[in-house]
């Protein structure tokens, strides 16, 4: 009997007033004359056919409306059933049954209307609002067509419900601007506006909607439309998510670490939502627009470090220019040190630059190590020949010290001093090659070879050089790399 008021409430049929006196005599009279009918049938001996009982269906008798032949389930069951869904947020599954009532011809008004009216609840939460914006406006059009196809006590009601969420599903009205009878069905017009307004208007104008009638006291015999209030509660919660969330940002932000944590902030929030609509797009929008920030700011310091680095490579390139035409100064005849000690304390910022002061430290290094291996050989083991000169007669000999200022040789006349830097580099490369024919140590082989084509290149002599360099490439994959990328930087 509780859900029979309930759907009797909804749908817009009065309790039965109290009758007047003549239509209880009137109803008396008629009683009177039935019974006596029903004395005489049953007096009456039963003929041999057999009749047969006809069944009655409790609900069938209900102003709600008749059943179909193929089932017993009244219009007022479907109506119940489908808002039952819908209150357990299975709004498509609702909207099916609402549709399949509307559709079906059998329900009458306010029945009808009231079924499109939840349909359009499940279609705007289901973010279907053209399909929404449909169903209020057959609600309008039946609404305007008369009192009979509306349903009297709800045409009003359902005028101006239909009338102002068929456009636009009334996204442009403020809540200041509509008023709604708070204590009847006309109440439930607020959370048609706030659930419209929350999915496809603005959350903040939705809350005052949905806020008014979630206050709302309905009278007696209207307390089911209370149980439309646990729909919103989601919506109630996620209001209070949001305001904890502060708000949208507009202005560009100063940092991407700011960014960043708008970024995570945003996307715990939409962790926590429990409802579609426009402020789960805010904070979809407020994640792309920071993210649109990030790489505004990414572009602007890439930008700002490419002008820098342009501003720093013109000077350190004229830096280096200038380094590599005091090099050579540097140099005490074979001696590198002072070049590499240079070299090596250099800091500079931009790759190119850094690249090709590797390969000069790497060229500078491997010939000081050239002259410091030659030197500790001729120490202990001595060089017996051809001895040739810058200038002068070259001599035969054996080289018993070699040191950076001088060297000694044995002739048969006795010792014989001369500065180093008087041999030529031919003679020294000759000296180290003969050192190297000694040596059965494999890395250590390929390392002197590197030494010698190293020290031939810085001292001009290309040819032998090259001839060492082919040889070692061929053997020795390391010094290959190493080797294409000095040939790359122009050499020393």
């Amino acid at each position: 009997m509780e859900a029979f008021r309930d759907a009797e409430s909804l749908l817009g049929y009065s309790t039965i007033r109290e009758k007047s006196l003549r239509q209880r005599f009137i109803l008396g009279g008629a009683s009177a004359l039935v019974a006596i009918a029903i004395i005489a049938v049953l007096a009456k001996p039963a003929p041999e056919t057999k009749v047969k009982s006809i069944r009655t269906n409790e609900r069938e008798l209900t102003t709600l409306g008749g059943t179909s032949e193929a089932s017993t389930e009244t219009v007022a069951d479907i109506f119940l059933r489908a808002r039952g869904t819908l209150l357990e947020g299975k709004f498509a599954e609702a909207r099916k049954l609402f549709d399949g009532l509307i559709s079906s011809g059998r329900a009458k008004q306010p029945t009808l209307n009231w079924a499109r009216f939840n349909a359009a609840l499940c279609a705007m939460v289901d973010g279907k609002r053209q399909d929404a914006e449909k169903y209020f406006e057959s609600i309008r059009q039946d609404a305007g067509a008369g009192s009979e196809m509306s349903g009297v006590e709800f045409k009003e009601f359902f005028g101006k419900i239909g009338g102002r969420m068929s456009q636009d599903l009334g996204l442009g009205m403020a809540r200041r601007e509509v008023s709604y009878e708070e204590t009847s069905e006309e109440v439930l017009g607020y959370l048609a506006h706030g659930l419209a307004q929350w999915h496809f208007g603005k959350p903040r104008a939705a809350v005052e909607w949905l806020e008014t009638f979630n206050s709302c006291a309905p009278g007696r015999g209207l307390e089911w439309i209370s149980s439309y209030k646990k729909l919103i509660a989601p919506y109630i919660a996620d209001v209070q998510l949001a305001k904890s969330a502060g708000e949208l940002r507009k202005e560009p932000f100063a940092s991407i670490d700011e960014a960043r944590d708008e970024v995570a902030e945003s996307r715990k929030v939409l962790e926590q939502l429990k409802t579609n609509g426009a402020l789960r797009n805010l904070f979809t929008h407020r994640i792309r627009f920071a993210q649109e920030e990030i790489t505004r700011l990414r572009r602007q310091i890439e930008e700002t470090e490419r002008k820098r680095l342009d501003s720093l490579r013109q000077r350190e390139v004229a830096q280096l220019a200038e380094l590599s035409n005091s090099l050579p100064a540097l140099v005490r005849g074979y001696d590198y040190s002072h070049a590499v000690e240079l070299l090596q304390g250099m800091k500079f910022e931009t790759p190119e630059v850094q690249n090709v002061i590797a390969n000069k430290i790497y060229l500078w290094t491997k010939a000081k190590e050239f002259m410091d291996v030659l030197k500790a050989d001729v120490a202990s083991r001595g060089y017996n020949g051809t001895l040739y000169r810058r200038s002068g007669l070259p001599l035969q000999g054996r080289l018993t010290r070699l040191e950076f200022d001088n060297a000694i040789i044995s002739l048969d006349r006795g010792q014989f001093t001369i500065p180093t830097d008087s041999l030529t580099p031919e003679t020294l490369v000759a000296v180290a090659q003969a050192m190297v024919e000694n040596v059965s140590d494999s890395t250590e082989y390929y390392n002197r070879l590197e030494m010698i084509v190293v020290f031939a290149k810085m001292q001009g002599l290309d040819q032998m050089a090259n001839t060492v360099a082919n040889q070692l490439m061929e053997e020795n994959r390391a010094f290959r790399q190493r080797w294409a990328r000095v040939e790359q930087s122009g050499g020393n």
